[in-house]
């Protein structure tokens, strides 16, 4: 993956000063089926959603900016293991990095 080059490289930042103002809406624009990794760099902040990456979604690299705890998605949400989650993968071929996921309650 060449960063510097890729078109495809996307940002996303709480505040909404960016491509998109969620993360599932910049997962959202990951094509169907794709067959190339696509870097989602995710500015420092709190970002408070349930996060699903669906089967037909591979190959994402979602890369956090900063340091340990400085960007995370988190969900206050108790219950049922089933419907409680923060986060969800389906898809293969998906990378993480310097991003926290919390489910605090």
């Amino acid at each position: 993956m060449n960063t510097k080059e890729d078109k495809r490289d996307q940002i996303s930042r709480e505040s909404g000063f960016s491509n998109f103002t969620t993360l599932q809406e910049a997962i959202g624009w990951v094509p169907t089926i794709n067959t190339e990794w696509i870097r989602i760099h995710v500015k420092p902040g709190v970002y408070k959603e349930k996060l699903t990456i669906p089967r037909e979604k591979p190959f994402i690299y979602l890369e956090g900016e900063g340091g340990l705890g400085t960007t995370s998605i988190k969900w206050d949400d108790h219950g049922h293991v089933d419907n409680s989650y923060t986060f969800t993968l389906l898809a293969e071929n998906f990378l993480a990095s310097r991003i926290t996921f919390k489910n605090p309650t």
